[in-house]
């Protein structure tokens, strides 16, 4: 599937999904502090196939509708380029007589299609408690910033804000061929919404794939990293040659129950 950010703007904005980020806009990735070292010191991210996730309900196929009429149906035959006159006519007619097919069909497609591409997840902000909690070792860990376009100029990469819902509201395939794998991959339940996700998608690949040096702009330590470790992460990232602009260490707010930030030399 190719991605073409200003062919999809204003249809992805119909579908309440927001679109790209600002290119220079940072994004977060909470993580323990040895998974930290092996980000820097390999320059790679994991990009996850969905059925890694901890939702079960994330990409479930529910989010696809897949009502047609038969008129519907003759176009999107029409529409594959690698399948013969026969073999669409005998879809048709198998179709036809069996209307659940297509959405069985449809469903072992897209449970396939899960294993063939990879999602890496981030946040838009660095100061989340419960990410912290959640992600970075219960605050040992550290939080990446990134500029991750840089990541892959291809067709094949996306970068967008996570879309929460309070509802499965189908989006019709058939009506929506060109935004409705952007809207099943991005949009999840509001029970998730505290996390600010933003992914990183790739469509064809998952596993370790290497970022630009210069992505890496942010390195923010947990209140419960240890100053050994801090120091030890910082000269690596001076050795390695990265050009990080800024660094700081969480503390808590005594006022109220949230987090600041102490910057780092």
């Amino acid at each position: 599937m190719n991605y073409d950010p200003t062919d999809y703007r204003l249809k992805l904005e119909r579908l309440g999904i927001k679109h790209l980020l600002p290119i220079d806009r940072i994004i977060y990735k909470y993580t323990s502090y040895e998974t930290a070292l092996k980000i820097i010191e390999t320059n790679s991210l994991k990009f996850s196939p969905p059925k890694d996730f901890n939702d079960p309900f994330d990409l479930t196929t529910d989010l696809i509708g897949k009502s047609y009429t038969h008129s519907d149906l003759r176009d999107w035959l029409k529409s594959i380029p690698n399948l013969s006159t026969d073999d669409k006519k005998k879809i048709f007619d198998e179709t036809k007589a069996n209307p659940k097919k297509i959405k069985d069909m449809f469903d072992k497609a897209l449970d396939q299609n899960k294993d063939l591409f990879g999602i890496s997840c981030f946040s838009k902000t660095y100061q989340n408690v419960l990410m912290w909690s959640h992600y970075a070792n219960k605050h040992s860990g550290v939080c990446l910033g990134f500029n991750i376009m840089p990541v892959d100029p291809s067709k094949e990469f996306a970068l967008l804000e996570v879309n929460y819902v309070n509802e499965i509201k189908p989006l019709n395939y058939f009506k929506n061929q060109s935004t409705v794998f952007l809207y099943w991959i991005f949009t999840k339940s509001d029970i998730w919404s505290y996390e600010e996700e933003v992914r990183a998608v790739h469509m064809s690949r998952n596993g370790l794939i290497n970022f630009d040096y210069n992505c890496l702009k942010e390195i923010h330590f947990g209140l419960r990293t240890s100053d050994q470790e801090v120091k030890y992460l910082q000269n690596k990232i001076a050795d390695l040659g990265y050009s990080v602009g800024r660094f700081t260490k969480m503390e808590i707010n005594p006022s109220t129950f949230r987090l600041k930030s102490k910057e780092l030399i």
